[in-house]
Parts: structure tokens; C-alpha cells; sequence
């Protein structure tokens, strides 16, 4: 890989049609938030600026605005201001298809005509066929990493990307985003950055060729940090984990959940937001759950809109929809017309 490293793209950054891009992508869904609309006020000011600041190397981060979300889990959000989500858009339209073109085949997170759906499609259909020629001895090694984000290695991943790009400006941003991640220690990655997406899908590239060329691993899925193996016999997914810990310790310097765990298909797989089944795929119950709050919250505290509670169904139902849940989305269907009748009246 070193000898096809990228050199010579920096100069790609800082054009004005991929600063105007960038600028756009930034503001996607953010068109009317303070910080948008402060920087649009003076847009070809401010693009000029970071252009200079980014070729002169006197470019660096703001200060992120942290904040927590419970959804699907609870996790801590460092939200970089908006110029630096322009900055970042930016080094990424020219960098990101680079990196991605060393991501294992079925690596889903962040890459374009990929995601969720497919992952769970994917395994699905490889999960019925093997669970017919293989008479049902399937077994499951489901993992995902301890704490991911906050876990990853500033020194690996740097070394991760110098195998991939050559190129000093490029690599002195990516720094710049690694360095910064809200806390003065050389581990952990903002989840609110763009760049991190993508760092922490590299980050995990190593599993993926260790799993695949080296344990010769026949069928493993992955979505970022979570990822799923299928063996005939427990024997072989015991000997994939017990050596997948040592690689993930030794060299990327991660531990696994200690949810991680091995256990015949029949009881189903959790990946993607499904529980998927040798002849059928449910919705997750969390997910079910998750959907049931904001509806009752709609109707006791009366600080959602009615636009609000549409478009979450709309994105729930979505998700529910690749799943065998005809009934679900029916009875879920029901519930929301009921409420928004209840506050019409």
C-alpha cells in the first residue's frame, strides 16, 4: 500500500467549487439554524478566509458545543461549529474516496450505496442460506467494541492514514481533527465530527483484513464498530474470538463489549436495528419502544408538533418497513392518528 500512497491533492481542498460544495453539504437540514445563518450572511467573506487560513496552515478547530442524546443510546455529542463542518466537508470530498477504497466489501457505515438496509438484506440472505445447507448448525459470533469512539488510539490511527495518504497538508488536517477531540489526551474521537465517520471506519479496516485474509473468517458483516461472524460449529467462533481480543488489544489497542457473545442462530441475530431470523427479520423492541415515547410524549407534554411526530414516524416506519412488520406498522399507524386526533379536538 505504501508504495500507491496519495500525494499531491491539498491543493484540491481549497478550490472554490469544492468550498462551495462543502458549504452546502454543511448546511443540509441546518439551513435556518444561528450558526448557518450567520456565516451565509457574509458567505464569500467567510469561504475566502478559510480558504486563506486553510492553504497558509493557520487554520484550527473551534471549540466544540457538547451536549448528550439518549437515542438509541446515550451518548456524548462534541459538535464542531459550522465552519469547521465546512472544513471538514471539504478535506473529505477529496480524501474520502480515497479511504474508502480500502474498506472490506461488506463494511457498510459511511459509504455511499451502502448502509443499514443492505448490511441487514445482506446477512439475511446469507443467514437463510447457510442455515439451509448447513441443517441449521449455524453459530453467531456478534462483538462490538467497548466505548468505541472514546477508545481509538490517536498514534494508530495517524499511522493508519500515513499508509493511505502521503500528502503533508492533507495529513497536517486530518491531525488537526484527531488532536482535537475536547479532551488533552492522545485517545478518542469526537462522534459529532464528520472526519471521525470516517477515521473510525479506517480504524477498523486492520480487523477486517485480519479476519478475512489471516483467520480466513468465511462470513463476517460489519457496521463500524458492531460486526457479525458465521461459523458451522462453536468451536471455530470460539477460536475467531479468542484471537480477534488479542489483534484488538495488541494492535489497535480496543476491547470488546463485554456483551459479546456466541450462541446458535435460532435465537436470531441483533445487527442494524433488526432481529433477524432463519425465515423472517423483526424490528428491535428498543426501536418499537423508542417510537412508543415519542408518541406519549406528544400526547402528555404537548412540546412536540405535529409535524415533528409525522416526520419521526415517517423515518420509523421507514427503518420498520425492511423488516417483516406489516402488522407493527398498522398498529404504530393507529396509535399516531389517534393522538393527533385526540390534540385536534
Amino acid at each position: 500500500m505504501g508504495k500507491h500512497r496519495i500525494n499531491n491533492i491539498f491543493d484540491q481542498i481549497t478550490t472554490d467549487e469544492n468550498l462551495m460544495s462543502a458549504y452546502r453539504k454543511a448546511r443540509r437540514n441546518k439551513r435556518m439554524s444561528y450558526a448557518t445563518l450567520k456565516f451565509t450572511e457574509d458567505l464569500g467573506g467567510n469561504l475566502l478566509k478559510l480558504q486563506a487560513e486553510i492553504r497558509d496552515g493557520s487554520y484550527t478547530p473551534g471549540q466544540f458545543r457538547t451536549f448528550k442524546i439518549y437515542e438509541p443510546k446515550e451518548r456524548v455529542i462534541r459538535a464542531p461549529p459550522f465552519r469547521d463542518r465546512v472544513a471538514q466537508h471539504a478535506l473529505i470530498n477529496v480524501v474520502g474516496s480515497y479511504l474508502m477504497h480500502g474498506f472490506y466489501y461488506h463494511s457498510y457505515a459511511c459509504v455511499k450505496g451502502k448502509g443499514g438496509h443492505l448490511a441487514s438484506d445482506i446477512l439475511a440472505r446469507k443467514y437463510h442460506e447457510l442455515y439451509s445447507l448447513w441443517g441449521g448448525e449455524v453459530w453467531v459470533l456478534k462483538a462490538d467494541i467497548h466505548h468505541y469512539f472514546d477508545s481509538i488510539d490517536h498514534g494508530v490511527l495517524k499511522a493508519q492514514l500515513r499508509r493511505i495518504i502521503k500528502d503533508k497538508g492533507v495529513l497536517r488536517l486530518c491531525d488537526l481533527y484527531i488532536d482535537n477531540n475536547g479532551k488533552d489526551v492522545p485517545v478518542g474521537i469526537p462522534v459529532g465530527n464528520l472526519t471521525s465517520q470516517i477515521f473510525a471506519n479506517v480504524y477498523l479496516t486492520d480487523l477486517d483484513r485480519y479476519l478475512k485474509e489471516q483467520l480466513r473468517v468465511p462470513y463476517m458483516y460489519r457496521y463500524m464498530d458492531d460486526f457479525v461472524c458465521l461459523f458451522r460449529t462453536r468451536a471455530e467462533a470460539e477460536q475467531c474470538l479468542a484471537q480477534a481480543e488479542i489483534f484488538l488489544r495488541e494492535r489497535l489497542k480496543l476491547e470488546l463489549n463485554p456483551k459479546t457473545r456466541i450462541y446458535k442462530i435460532l435465537h436470531g441475530v441483533d445487527f442494524v436495528g433488526y432481529r433477524h431470523y432463519p425465515d423472517h427479520k423483526r424490528v428491535r423492541k428498543d426501536s418499537i419502544e423508542r417510537m412508543n415515547r415519542r408518541i406519549r410524549r406528544y400526547r402528555m407534554r404537548g412540546d412536540m408538533t405535529t409535524q415533528q411526530l409525522l416526520a419521526s414516524f415517517t423515518s420509523w416506519s421507514g427503518h420498520a418497513g425492511h423488516a417483516d412488520s406489516a402488522h407493527l406498522i398498522q398498529t404504530m399507524t393507529q396509535k399516531v392518528i389517534s393522538v393527533i386526533s385526540e390534540r385536534m379536538i
